[in-house]
């Protein structure tokens, strides 16, 4: 059974023990479908669908050994994989991993920040960190692209195009009372 299916029967499952009274909290709506916009395809495996092989590669259920090019080790064994493709035709395999949060070591300073407008930050030791002015400086990027499109010529217009360059999209001819005969005029 694809995971995606279960996915689903659990959807579901949750969905009617919430509007029976069988699961506690909050109610829970009805699964959705996936967006037909939405170009990002993926699929994934638990535990029994995959494995990592001692040649670094990976056998997934049902399609078999595909190379892996990790970007850093695992640190503990993965307990699922989801294999991506993104809209640019690359395949990518994201591992889930348990890893024991590391606890970082208490300070005995406290430190306070001044924000302000002309500087970003003050720190408290005397350091000032500037404002980036992102504003700014896109305001005068557009302001130098907006100066050399003015300057550019405006593309000439040949007799029978349209405003895109184009010629003209044609319109069909309807038949006028005087070619069909009718006498009778249709007004609208």
């Amino acid at each position: 059974m694809i995971q995606s299916l279960r996915d689903l029967d659990t959807a579901y499952r949750n969905f009617f023990d919430s509007v029976s009274g069988k699961r506690r909290g909050r109610l829970v709506g009805l699964p959705r479908f996936k967006s037909k916009r939405d170009s990002r395809q993926s699929l994934r495996f638990t535990r029994n669908g995959f494995r990592l092989r001692s040649n670094g590669n990976l056998n997934l259920a049902k399609i078999g050994d595909v190379r892996v090019k990790r970007s850093r080790a695992l640190p503990s064994g993965p307990s699922s994989v989801t294999v991506v493709l993104d809209p640019s035709g690359r395949y990518y395999a994201s591992f889930v991993v348990d890893v024991e949060p590391e606890n970082l070591p208490g300070l005995d300073a406290e430190i306070g920040i001044a924000l302000g407008l002309t500087t970003y930050a003050l720190l408290p030791d005397g350091t000032v960190i500037d404002n980036p002015r992102f504003l700014r400086k896109t305001e005068k990027k557009l302001k130098a692209a907006q100066r050399a499109l003015s300057r550019k010529a405006k593309r000439e217009q040949e007799p029978g195009e349209g405003p895109t360059g184009r010629p003209p999209r044609r319109t069909p001819r309807w038949p006028t009372p005087a070619t069909t005969g009718c006498t009778s005029r249709r007004t609208s």
